[in-house]
């Protein structure tokens, strides 16, 4: 996993978050903690009398939730760190992450715009790549107005 991790381009800023939760989210959903993340299998919680089956439920979650927690946090530029240290799961920093970068506030709408209207081909890049930065550009500007 730590391979797999490490091929993942680093969370640096709101520049490139739609690549890294795209492949993060990639990642979590092969490793069956993506669940975790978006709470569709929420904590089970512990009680002294529990049978075999909610004790290894909530091992499954600590399992799943400590794979998630590593992902997330190898996977962002030490920039990021700040946002996500004092979170208790894997939940918790990815809705700071999330709370951070997808604002639906005006200045983050007005940003996009901003970038849509600097927006330039690179020389390196091939034009399929370029229409895909433009329609990824346009795909948060219509998200974001929603």
């Amino acid at each position: 996993m730590d391979f797999e991790v490490s091929r993942i381009t680093k969370l640096k800023n709101a520049e490139n978050w739609a690549e890294w939760k795209f492949q993060v989210s990639v990642l979590l959903r092969e490793r069956d903690a993506l669940k975790i993340v978006n709470g569709d299998f929420a904590k089970p919680t512990p009680v002294e009398e529990a049978t075999a089956a909610q004790r290894q439920q909530l091992t499954e979650w600590l399992k799943a939730d400590s794979i998630a927690q590593k992902i997330i946090a190898t996977s962002v530029a030490d920039s990021q760190l700040v946002y996500i240290m004092n979170c208790s799961c894997s939940q918790d920093m990815w809705n700071a992450l999330h709370n951070l970068y997808e604002q639906k506030s005006e200045t983050s709408i007005h940003m996009l715009q901003q970038m849509w209207y600097k927006v330039s081909k690179d020389p390196k890049d091939s034009m399929a790549s370029y229409i895909a930065k433009l329609k990824d550009l346009a795909h948060r500007l219509e998200a974001n107005r929603r």
